[in-house]
C-alpha cells in the first residue's frame, strides 16, 4: 500500500515539474528531484525485498518453468532442544528402523475451512505414507500443477486455517511417550529461529519433485525443574531417544553407530 502511494506522489511531482512550473526552473528542478528521489527509493526497496525473498523468487520461477507438472509439498516444524551442547533426537516412530530425528512433524490444516482453497489449488491426496488418525489433515500433499505453489505458500504464510503452535508434536513425541513428564512441562516456551527451505528439487524417496519446508523452533527452558529434567534425561540411555553432537548430526550417525536422519542437519545454524 505504501509503495503505491509513493509511486503516485512521484508521478504527481513529475507532472507538476513538467506542466505547472515551466517558467520557474528552480521549482521545476525541486519537484523533479523529489520525484527522482522517491523513484530511487522505490527501486532500492524493491531490490532489497527481492534479495530478502530470493528463495521464494527461485520457487516462483521454478513453478512456471514446468507449470503443469505436479509437485509434492511438506510443511513441517522441528524443535532444537539442546543439553550441554548436544541435540535431543527421537526415534522415527513411523519407520522405527530408519533412525533418529528432531522432535517435530508436519503442520496440520483445518479441512472444512480450506476445502474451497485446496480445490482451487488442485491439492491431491497425501502420498508416501498411509493416512491414519495421526497423519490425517497433515500438510504433506501433492499440487497437481506446480504453478499453484506460490499461491499455496502465500496461504501458508498467512497462517490462516492451519496449525501455528508446535506444542502438539512436543506433547506427542516427548510427553505422551513418557520421555518427559507433563507435570514438569505443563507448557513450554520457544522462539522461532528460522524457516528452512530451498527450491523445488528432485525427491530422494518419491518419483516426483518436491518442495520441503521446515520452521525451526528453539526450546527455551522455563525454570529449574525443566532444566533438571532435561539434564537427567541426558544421563539415561534409551532406544527411544539420543543426544547427538553437531558433528554426529553432520556425519549421519553417532559414535556408537546409531543412524541420524539427514533432515536433522536443519537444526544446525
Amino acid at each position: 500500500m505504501l509503495n503505491g502511494i509513493q509511486f503516485v506522489i512521484a508521478c504527481i511531482c513529475f507532472a507538476i515539474s513538467r506542466w505547472l512550473f515551466k517558467g520557474d526552473s528552480d521549482l521545476q528542478g525541486s519537484f523533479r528531484d523529489v520525484g527522482i528521489g522517491i523513484f530511487v527509493g522505490l527501486i532500492v526497496s524493491g531490490l532489497s525485498k527481492a534479495y530478502e525473498n530470493r528463495d521464494y523468487l527461485q520457487i516462483f520461477f521454478q513453478s512456471y518453468i514446468k507449470p503443469y507438472q505436479s509437485v509434492r509439498v511438506s510443511m513441517a516444524y522441528l524443535f532444537r532442544i539442546k543439553v550441554s551442547g548436544k541435540y535431543l533426537l527421537v526415534k522415527n516412530h513411523r519407520r522405527p528402523d530408519s533412525g533418529y530425528q528432531p522432535v517435530g512433524g508436519v503442520y496440520k490444516y483445518l479441512p472444512n475451512e480450506t476445502t474451497t482453497l485446496f480445490n482451487d489449488l488442485g491439492i491431491e491426496n497425501i502420498n508416501g505414507i498411509d493416512v491414519d488418525s495421526d497423519s490425517r489433515n497433515d500438510l504433506r500433499c501433492v499440487l497437481s500443477k506446480r504453478m499453484k505453489l506460490p499461491k499455496f505458500i502465500t496461504w501458508f504464510n498467512s497462517k490462516k486455517d492451519r496449525e501455528t503452535d508446535p506444542w502438539r508434536e512436543f506433547y506427542e513425541e516427548l510427553i505422551q511417550e513418557n520421555i518427559l513428564q507433563q507435570e514438569d512441562f505443563p507448557y513450554i516456551q520457544y522462539i522461532h529461529c528460522k524457516s528452512n527451505y530451498e527450491g523445488i528439487k528432485a525427491s530422494t524417496f518419491f518419483p516426483i519433485d518436491e518442495f520441503l519446508y521446515a520452521d525451526i523452533y528453539e526450546f527455551k527452558v522455563e525454570n529449574s525443574v525443566q532444566q533438571s529434567a532435561l539434564d537427567k534425561l541426558a544421563t539415561i540411555e534409551s532406544i527411544e531417544y539420543i543426544f547427538a553432537t553437531p558433528q554426529e548430526i553432520i556425519n549421519g550417525a553417532t559414535a556408537t553407530g546409531k543412524v541420524i536422519l539427514p533432515h536433522s542437519k536443519k537444526l544446525l545454524t
